[in-house]
This record gives structure tokens, C-alpha cells and sequence, in this order.
């Protein structure tokens, strides 16, 4: 796969143009020389809207100085760069924000909308509904999940939803019996496949990037049930407070002890700026807090990165917030290793997820710690947590 994408740069060097031709694009991120994960793009305006199933993503498009196109993720530290062949892009998708080399050849082609075939097989199945999913290769917490599905002919949408968080939003299709689901947004790149048989899912393949790969299976459960949210981490024997001091972006160091929080109904959300499903609870967390203004209640991001140097994490921050029109302290906690996240909060029992919101009474007790988040791309439960969400708030204000 690799000489063949040498060859055809080698034979397109001489067209290498400017401007991206605007109309739908089909995106690939090429895993290994038989398996790539395909994705679609809208450009418009120097812009290029990622797209998985409702989600757009806007990422914009500029010039490199060897005249390569830049396209840049928005919500995470990370970017393509291509050379432009008019109906071509080829190129490399770069994860910045991870420790370890992490780069995936990329190609694109114009005029296309389809995302996996061009004409799927007929199909007589119908996947619409909950699943309850194995995913082989997890542990006893996270080994089983909820597998919501949309079907409409062969174009099929969804969402895993898992005890750490959801998968967010996957687009694929059934093409005879065979399931294909993918998603990309800018620090995950998600591929599903899997048969469809007797009105079960099997022989499921699971792909991360390019070095995870895990089995799956599903079965028809519209009663299965995650563990509840808070059933994960507690705070430890003795204690009953939070305590932490961590800098803000400016080098500042709050407290929870400041003043600033004192009296005050303070909802701490554990989070990291690589994280979709932080992302997810953050802009919620950010459009709740600037609609509402609420006088007595107030927010704390404590974020921790992959790479911890102050530098890099501090620009994370401020282009989450920036993003997020974040309007509450982000301080810098230190490794999104859990172990050593946890060795920074010493009163929890653990840090089970990212993110994890921990939600502190007037008096500065712990009211509850919630670990995960499911967000938009899980429907009924986003609106499910929602009413949560606002009903636990009211009631610890009334305290």
C-alpha cells in the first residue's frame, strides 16, 4: 500500500495545486497495507467538516510552506498534512498529543459520498436497537457494553456505550451481512466490523488507530444495563472532603479551600484536553454554567495530560477553553496515567475514567462521584442525564 502511494505522488509531483476542491470528500486513514478506515469530508471555504453520522467537525484548511495543504483538528492537538493532486489528497495524519510516534498515512478522493461501498449488497437485516456487546479483550468492568443502533436500508448509525464513556458518534452500513462502522475526529480514529447472523453479531473486529485491536460480539438486550455511575470510585475511609492545589494557566494555584468556592455548590470534573467524552461533558458543563449564571455554584476542569510538559499542557487548556467559551478554572493536575492522576487526589479510592465529576456540597463535603460521561451521540441517555444533572444541582443548592 505504502510503494503503491509513492508511486502515484511520484507520478502527480508536477500538479501539486493550492486549493482544495470543494464538494464531499472521502477521507482515508490507512491502519496496514489490506485494512484502511475511511471517513467523509465536506470542503467549503477553506474549510473541511469532518462528518460522523449528526457530528461536523470544522477543520480548517491553510498553506504549509512547501506548498502541502495543513488541515487542522479543532478540539484536539492534532493535524493532516497532504500534498493536493485536484481530485487527490495525499498524505499524514499527525496525533500530537501522545508520547510516542504517532502517524497514519492518509488519502483522500473528491466527489465521493459514499463511505465504505459505492453500491452495498441488499440486505433483509435490520440491527435497529439496544445490544447488549463483549468486547473480548477488556477487563471485567469494561468487557461488556451497550450497543445503541439506527438502521435505515443499508446506511446504519450508533454508539457504544461503556462504563468509562461512549464510543460517540460511528457511521457505517450493512452490506449484505456484513457490519462496518467507523469514526474519526481529529484523536480517535474508531473501526468496527462485523456479521450479522441469525439476529446476532459475530466474528466482530475492533480497530484503534494503528496498534489496538480487540474482538466483539452482540446480542439482542433491550434490558441490559450499565453499573450505575457511581459505583466506581469513592472517597476513601476517613475522609469526606476534597482537598487539592493545582496551577492555572497563568501559574496561579487554587484551592478548593479559596474563598472563591466558599458556601458554594462546586462541581469538580476530572477530565484531559485528548479525551472526546470530556470534551463532550465540558461543553455541556460550559453551556450550562454561561446560560444559568448561577450565583452559588461553581465549576473546577482539573486536567491532566499525556504529555505533561507546563508548556504543552497549558496551551491544551487554553485552546479547550478557548473553544468551549470555558468560563470557570482549568488547572493542570499532572499525568493522564490513572495511577498517578489518582496519587494527586490521595483521599479517592481510584480514578476510574476520564472524565470523572465529582460533585461537593455547600459545607465542602463529597455529594457524589460520577465516573464517565455519555454524551449527544447516546440520545435518551444524554437527555436522561441531563434531568440528573439538573435535579442533583437543585437539590444541593436547596442545602
Amino acid at each position: 500500500m505504502k510503494k503503491y502511494l509513492l508511486l502515484i505522488l511520484c507520478f502527480y509531483s508536477h500538479l501539486v495545486i493550492a486549493q482544495i476542491k470543494p464538494g464531499m470528500w472521502r477521507g482515508e486513514l490507512i491502519l496496514h497495507d489490506t485494512l484502511s478506515l475511511p471517513f467523509n469530508f465536506e470542503v467549503k471555504d477553506n474549510v473541511a467538516t469532518i462528518i460522523n453520522a449528526e457530528e461536523r467537525i470544522p477543520a480548517t484548511i491553510s498553506l504549509m510552506q512547501n506548498d502541502s495543504i495543513l488541515i487542522r483538528l479543532p478540539d484536539f492537538d492534532a493535524e493532516i498534512h497532504a500534498s493536493n493532486f485536484g481530485e487527490l489528497l495525499i498524505g499524514e495524519f499527525f496525533n500530537l498529543s501522545r508520547k510516542e510516534k504517532n502517524v497514519i498515512t492518509f488519502r483522500a478522493s473528491a466527489n465521493t459520498g459514499y463511505r465504505f461501498s459505492d453500491r452495498p449488497e441488499r440486505t433483509s437485516t435490520n440491527i435497529t436497537g439496544k445490544w447488549k456487546a463483549k468486547f473480548d479483550g477488556e477487563d471485567d468492568e469494561n468487557k461488556y457494553c451497550v450497543g445503541l443502533f439506527n438502521q435505515e436500508g443499508n446506511r446504519v448509525t450508533g454508539t457504544f456505550l461503556t462504563n468509562t464513556g461512549d464510543y460517540r458518534f460511528l457511521e457505517g452500513e450493512i452490506s449484505g451481512k456484513h457490519l462496518s462502522l467507523s469514526a474519526f475526529d481529529g484523536a480517535h480514529s474508531f473501526l468496527f466490523t462485523a456479521d450479522v447472523i441469525n439476529n446476532e453479531i459475530k466474528n466482530g473486529h475492533f480497530f484503534s488507530g494503528l496498534h489496538w485491536h480487540d474482538t466483539w460480539s452482540a446480542v439482542r438486550d433491550s434490558s441490559f444495563n450499565l453499573q450505575d455511575e457511581r459505583s466506581f470510585s469513592h472517597l476513601k475511609e476517613g475522609y469526606s472532603k476534597l482537598e487539592f492545589s493545582f496551577p492555572d494557566v497563568n501559574g496561579k494555584m487554587v484551592s478548593l479551600a479559596d474563598s472563591e468556592f466558599k458556601n458554594k455548590v462546586v462541581i469538580v470534573q476530572i477530565m484531559g484536553s485528548w479525551c472526546p467524552n470530556c470534551l463532550d461533558e465540558t461543553r455541556y458543563l460550559s453551556d450550562w454554567y454561561n446560560t444559568t449564571k448561577p450565583e452559588d455554584v461553581r465549576i473546577i476542569g482539573l486536567d491532566y495530560e499525556k504529555i505533561t510538559d507546563t508548556t504543552v499542557a497549558f496551551r491544551n487548556i487554553r485552546r479547550l477553553a478557548d473553544r468551549y467559551h470555558v468560563n470557570y478554572p482549568i488547572l493542570f493536575g499532572g499525568s493522564s496515567n490513572r495511577e498517578e492522576a489518582g496519587k494527586t487526589l490521595p483521599m479517592l479510592s481510584r480514578v476510574f475514567s476520564f472524565p470523572t465529576t465529582i460533585y461537593v456540597n455547600k459545607d465542602g463535603t463529597v455529594r457524589e462521584i460520577h465516573s464517565g460521561f455519555n454524551g449527544p451521540a447516546t440520545g435518551q441517555y444524554f437527555e436522561d442525564y441531563k434531568r440528573g444533572f439538573a435535579k442533583l444541582i437543585e437539590e444541593m443548592r436547596k442545602h
